[in-house]
């Protein structure tokens, strides 16, 4: 992968990379995989009369099961006393907070996801993003890297390394990977040369 490259054009900026074959697939596997994702937790909302009277969607009122859509979807609300009898009513807020918003962000993340496919460059190559498209693109590939850092346990300490022999240690290339694909695209939405 390259560096972002930010020109200022008359129609706005413009953001250009270029992706070598496998890097494009890749991308495109992930992406694939966490829209999927987000297909399952959508399909697992129960049925809703009265999202088919007034067309409002209604999500799912419990947390996901999976500790990466957990991470994808975190709960709205945490008691900052860690009181256990506040937790009841922690729990009904976030119940009733994630019932109403969770379509509403599964669909953002979902949209973010469909236009990194849609401008992704087909069997890697240089390419060129609007602002708008950049911006889809940096929350994409967040959402992928917290479901694969999830995956991963990585936290705040690391791991920075696995054993070449580890099951896992090419997994966790592609999370630094992705890291750096972040960071530059970030660092070009902000205005600010590469490193």
């Amino acid at each position: 992968m390259r560096k972002w490259k930010r020109v200022d054009t008359a129609n706005g900026p413009r953001f250009r990379s270029a992706l070598a074959p496998h890097e494009a697939a890749l991308l495109n596997s992930l992406v694939t995989s966490l829209l999927g994702m987000l297909d399952e937790r959508e399909s697992s909302s129960p049925a809703d009369e009265l999202e088919e009277i007034t067309g409002m969607k209604d999500g799912n009122a419990r947390p996901p099961d999976d500790e990466t859509m957990k991470r994808l979807l975190p709960d709205f609300y945490r008691s900052q006393t860690g009181h256990p009898a506040g937790s009841a009513t922690d729990e009904s807020l976030n119940s009733a907070l994630r019932s109403l918003h969770e379509p509403d962000i599964i669909d953002a993340k979902r949209e973010a996801a469909q236009r990194l496919l849609q401008t992704l460059p087909d069997g890697g190559g240089r390419f060129e993003l609007s602002e708008d498209d950049a911006q889809a693109w940096a929350a994409a590939v967040n959402d992928v890297r917290l479901a694969l850092g999830t995956m991963l346990e990585v936290g705040p300490e690391g791991p920075d390394r696995l054993p070449a022999d580890h099951p896992m240690a090419g997994h966790l290339d592609v999370y630094q990977w992705l890291t750096v694909l972040q960071e530059y695209l970030v660092l070009g939405l902000m205005g600010k040369p590469n490193r």
